[in-house]
């Protein structure tokens, strides 16, 4: 299973020294269409973990700066990470190494060297649990009364679906007809933008050049490109501008706001303690 009941693609953190094993493990999974990023340090992971939103990370024990509780202890003390769950990588099945996992916050432990269809499985189980928690905790009631959602599109007719599908929301909700006018918004101090439905196709300044210039003054907005472009270098280039995620057109109501409630429902002062990454291998 690759996505939640929503459709949207799992979001899957590799934490691990060795190159072999995150080749090997990005690879596999991959191929199941999961999104991969790796990290080969804690220090690393850590921050990847705080400035994305993903949906579960395979963590190595023992990582040349700090060890893998450790690691794990922390994400559990972020408001943005809690939930994440997390998988341990390990050489062997030492009982008191995995009561130590557990007590960190570990749901599972994979060991080393693993099989392919047991990683599959494990990871499985682990994304239905997690989205299907989110889902019973969501069902859809959602009040975004304090926050302000920017709409960046010049088509009359895609704004006009944007204020149908969030006017529910009690969001506060904005338009900007091109990438200058979005740039603008956002330095206003005044609008207090919380999130922008940055169109990447835009007169004046493109949406990804609009996004740039938005972090060279604001890291903490998050930044959610739209695109009909469905492919993985649209996608790329999303994130290295600095977009915190993408959606595809056709957008599709719930996941729309599954995907917007990922950000919204989060304290923001934890969401962003670092610049947002580009989501690589």
């Amino acid at each position: 299973m690759t996505h939640n009941q929503n459709n949207i693609t799992a979001r899957i953190l590799v934490i691990d020294d060795s190159s072999t094993i995150l080749e090997k493990i990005s690879s596999i999974l991959r191929k199941k269409n999961y999104q991969i990023a790796t990290a080969k340090n804690g220090r690393s992971g850590l921050a990847k973990a705080k400035a994305n939103n993903f949906d579960l990370v395979l963590l190595d024990i023992v990582l040349p700066d700090i060890n893998g509780y450790e690691v794990c202890r922390q994400l559990k003390n972020f408001s943005t990470t809690k939930d994440i769950p997390v998988i341990f990588l390990t050489v062997k099945e030492e009982i008191n190494s995995v009561v130590k996992g557990f007590e960190a916050g570990g749901v599972d432990y994979i060991l080393k060297p693993f099989n392919e269809q047991e990683l599959c499985a494990r990871i499985n189980i682990h994304l239905e649990l997690k989205f299907s928690k989110e889902n019973i905790k969501k069902e859809l009631n959602f009040n975004w009364e304090n926050k302000v959602i920017l709409v960046a599109d010049d088509i009359q007719s895609v704004c006009i679906f944007f204020k149908n599908v969030l006017q529910k929301t009690k969001a506060k909700i904005l338009f900007a007809k091109d990438g200058v006018e979005t740039l603008n918004m956002c330095r206003d101090p005044e609008k207090k933008i919380d999130l922008v439905l940055m169109d990447l196709q835009m007169p004046r300044l493109s949406g990804l050049e609009a996004t740039k210039q938005i972090r060279l003054f604001d890291k903490d907005i998050f930044i959610i490109a739209q695109t009909a472009i469905a492919t993985p270098v649209e996608h790329e280039l999303a994130l290295e501008a600095g977009c915190n995620n993408v959606i595809f057109k056709p957008i599709n109501p719930k996941e729309l706001l599954s995907l917007l409630s990922q950000y919204l429902d989060k304290n923001s002062s934890d969401a962003n303690l670092v610049d947002p990454p580009k989501l690589r291998g």
